[in-house]
C-alpha cells in the first residue's frame, strides 16, 4: 500500500492513550470497570497534536495541559503528571521513527 503525502492523517490514538493516563478527572478506571469507552479526553487530542506538529516544547505542552485542567475542567493542577505526559509526547513526536501517521 502506497501512502500519498497529502492523504496522511494524524493517528491520534497514541495521544488519546496518554491523555487517558493523565486522567485529571480520575474517571478512566471507573469507565473501564463499567465496560464503557473512556473517551472523556478524546476532544483534546487534536489540539495536543497540533501543538506537537508545530514544534511545541515540553513547557508549552505543560502549560496547555494546565490550562485544560484548571480552566476547562475546573480541577486542581497536577504538575508531576502533566510533566510526565508532556515529556513523553514531545520525545516521541520528535523522534522520526514515532511520527503519528498511519
Amino acid at each position: 500500500m502506497k501512502i500519498v503525502k497529502d492523504n496522511k492523517k494524524p493517528n491520534l490514538d497514541l495521544i488519546i492513550r496518554f491523555l487517558n493516563f493523565w486522567d485529571p478527572m480520575e474517571m478512566v478506571e471507573d469507565l473501564i470497570r463499567a465496560n464503557l469507552v473512556p473517551d472523556e479526553y478524546d476532544s483534546y487530542a487534536g489540539r495536543i497534536f497540533k501543538l506537537l506538529e508545530n514544534g511545541a516544547t515540553v513547557t508549552i505542552l505543560i502549560e496547555e495541559l494546565k490550562r485544560i485542567q484548571t480552566t476547562e475542567m475546573d480541577c486542581s493542577f497536577d504538575y508531576e503528571k502533566a510533566s510526565l505526559i508532556a515529556e513523553a509526547l514531545v520525545s516521541l513526536f520528535q523522534n522520526e521513527n514515532h511520527r503519528f501517521y498511519f
